[in-house]
C-alpha cells in the first residue's frame, strides 16, 4: 500500500503539471497570435515614419516648402525622433514576441514528455480501491482518505513555492532596476547643469540598465500571475515599461527635454518602488500559505 500511495503522489503531481502547462499553453498561443498583431502595427508604423523622412529628405512639394520656410530641419529633426522610438518599440516587441515562442517550445516538450498522467492515474486508483476492499482492516479507508489528502496539500505547496519563487525573481530584477533609475536620476542632475557628454552617456547607459532589468522583470511578474491565478489568489499588477522607451535627450541637449526625463525617471521609480511594495505583501502572503500548508501535511 505504502508503494501505491507513493507513486499516486507522484502521479498527482504530474497531473497538476499536466494542468498547469495545458493552461500555460493556451495562455501562451493566444498572448503569442495578439504580440503579432501588435508587432505588425507597429512594424507598418515604422515604415511610414521612414517614408516620411525620405519624403522630407528627397526632392518633394513638401521638403522643397518647409525649406523655403526655414523649417524642414525642425520637421525632420521630429520625424527621425519618432522613427527612432518606433524601431525601439519595434524591437522591444519582437524580443518579447521571441521569448514567448520559446516559453511555448518548452512548454508543449514538457507536455510531450509528460504523456497522459490522467490514464495513468485512473489505472492505479482502482488497484488502490481494489486493494482495499481485499483488505480486513477498518482503517484502509481512512488511511486512502489521508493518503489522498497529503498528496493534494504537496501539489498546492509546490504551486506556492513557485509563486514565491517568481516573486523573488521579480523582486530582484526590480532592485536591479531601481538603483540603476537612481544613477540614472543623480547623472541627469549633472546633465541638467552643463554636466556635457560624459554626464549625459552616463545617464543613458544607466537608463539603458533599467529598461533591460524592467523588461526581465516584467517576465517575472507575468510568470507570477500565472501561478497566482493557479492558487486562486489575487493578481499582481504589472509594470508596464513601454513609456519608459521614450528617450528624448538622445535628440535634444537642452534644458527643456532634459528635465521631460528627468520627470520620466522620478515617474518611473515611483512605479517601481509601488510595485516592489506590492510584491513584498505578497510574498508575506504566500510564505504565510506555505507554512500552513507544511502544517496541514504533517
Amino acid at each position: 500500500m505504502e508503494e501505491i500511495n507513493s507513486r499516486l503522489e507522484k502521479i498527482k503531481e504530474d497531473l497538476r503539471l499536466h494542468r498547469k502547462w495545458s493552461d500555460q499553453q493556451s495562455s501562451l498561443e493566444k498572448e503569442i497570435n495578439e504580440v503579432k498583431g501588435k508587432l505588425d502595427q507597429l512594424k507598418r508604423e515604422l515604415q511610414k515614419e521612414n517614408r516620411d523622412i525620405d519624403k522630407l529628405e528627397g526632392w518633394t512639394i513638401t521638403g522643397l516648402l518647409l525649406t523655403m520656410t526655414g523649417k524642414k530641419e525642425e520637421r525632420l529633426q521630429k520625424e527621425k525622433e519618432e522613427a527612432v522610438k518606433a524601431k525601439i518599440r519595434v524591437e522591444e516587441w519582437e524580443l518579447t514576441l521571441q521569448e514567448l515562442l520559446q516559453e511555448e517550445r518548452e512548454v508543449s516538450s514538457k507536455l510531450s514528455d509528460l504523456g497522459s498522467p490522467q490514464a495513468r492515474y485512473e489505472l492505479l486508483l482502482e488497484t488502490k480501491e481494489q486493494m482495499i476492499h481485499d483488505s480486513s482492516s477498518p482503517l484502509s479507508q481512512l488511511l486512502f482518505n489521508l493518503a489522498e489528502q497529503s498528496a493534494e496539500f504537496k501539489a498546492q505547496l509546490k504551486e506556492v513555492k513557485e509563486a514565491e519563487d517568481a516573486a523573488a525573481m521579480a523582486l530582484l530584477k526590480l532592485d536591479s532596476a531601481a538603483a540603476s533609475l537612481e544613477s540614472a536620476g543623480n547623472w541627469g542632475m549633472v546633465d541638467m547643469v552643463g554636466g556635457g557628454l560624459i554626464s549625459s552617456a552616463a545617464k543613458r547607459s544607466k537608463m539603458d540598465e533599467a529598461q533591460r532589468s524592467l523588461h526581465e522583470a516584467q517576465r517575472y511578474l507575468k510568470k507570477l500571475e500565472k501561478e497566482l491565478a493557479d492558487l486562486n489568489m489575487e493578481s499582481a499588477q504589472t509594470l508596464e515599461t513601454s513609456g519608459f522607451l521614450n528617450m528624448t535627450d538622445l535628440f535634444f541637449d537642452n534644458f527643456f527635454s532634459d528635465m521631460m526625463v528627468q520627470d520620466k525617471i522620478s515617474r518611473t521609480v515611483a512605479g517601481v518602488g509601488e510595485t516592489r511594495r506590492e510584491l513584498r505583501s505578497l510574498s508575506a502572503k504566500l510564505e504565510q500559505n506555505a507554512n500552513k500548508l507544511a502544517e496541514e501535511i504533517e
